[in-house]
């Protein structure tokens, strides 16, 4: 399991990072887009929100997890995080039920069960 959890701690850390730098942008794309309305307003700072906590949950959950790989007493930190992050992801998913949003979940998913072997174990 500690191997695993270091491949999915950089796998976190580039999902992290692709949720920073792709999304952010996209959603001020959709703010431009929006018709001015106090609604479409609110929309566009939720997902905005949601965009930028998942990609830090995501990258500070990351570099836990692979320092927490090696002396496994650290891997608590790691869970949290890890609950974190699939908390942001199970929001995403109830808010847009879509195959994207599906696909999202499973690393943090299988993150968030090697943290907790790996925890386990110490």
């Amino acid at each position: 399991m500690k191997t695993g959890l270091k491949i999915l701690s950089v796998l976190m850390i580039i999902i992290g990072v692709l949720a920073l730098f792709i999304g952010l942008p996209i959603v001020v794309l959709m703010l431009g887009a929006t018709d001015g309305s106090a609604g479409g307003n609110a929309v566009v700072v939720l997902a905005t929100a949601m965009t930028l906590a998942s990609g830090v949950f995501e990258i500070v959950g990351g570099v836990l997890g692979f320092r927490a790989a090696d002396p496994p007493e650290k891997a608590g930190a790691a869970f949290v995080f890890g609950v974190i992050a699939f908390a942001m992801c199970v929001i995403a998913l109830l808010l847009d039920f879509s195959v994207q949003s599906l696909c999202g979940s499973i690393v943090p998913l299988m993150y968030l069960i090697c943290a907790s072997a790996v925890r386990k174990s110490a």
